[in-house]
């Protein structure tokens, strides 16, 4: 069985479309070389939750997309399929019982490079089978 680090990642990707999504999404950072508009997610923060025979993990991973246009635009444009794809997506998380991934917050800034990052925190949560 997969941990749950492996497992809710690899979750996200399936719901994102992977490589293969208009835009292409990454973990943690896009390959150098890469064309924006891209994907980049990654998890921020998870916790632990028990019972007395099982135990559920909740995960915030931040999702967003990275664009070099001079305005935000054409990532907000890009993140609105992104968003549809993962926002209330039925998760198929090995090892575990998807209850639900919910965007919790927006985000939107541009770094020191001039690249947009418009996206959002989702959480996700399971319970392990």
């Amino acid at each position: 069985m997969a941990n749950d680090f492996t497992a809710f990642a690899s979750a996200v990707y399936t719901a994102l479309g992977g490589t293969a999504a208009n835009p292409p999404a990454y973990y943690a950072i896009a390959p150098q070389g890469s064309t924006p508009p891209y994907t980049v997610f990654q998890r921020m923060s998870a916790s632990d939750e028990y019972t007395f025979d099982s135990r559920g993990v909740g995960a915030d991973y931040m999702v967003k997309v990275i664009s070099n246009r001079q305005w935000p635009g054409e990532a907000y444009n890009a993140y609105g399929s992104v968003h549809t794809a993962i926002q209330n997506a039925a998760l198929s998380i090995s090892g575990y019982t998807a209850l639900r991934c919910e965007r919790r917050t927006t985000i939107e800034y541009q770094d020191n490079d001039r690249f947009w990052h418009v996206g959002g925190i989702y959480r996700i949560e399971g319970w392990q089978t």
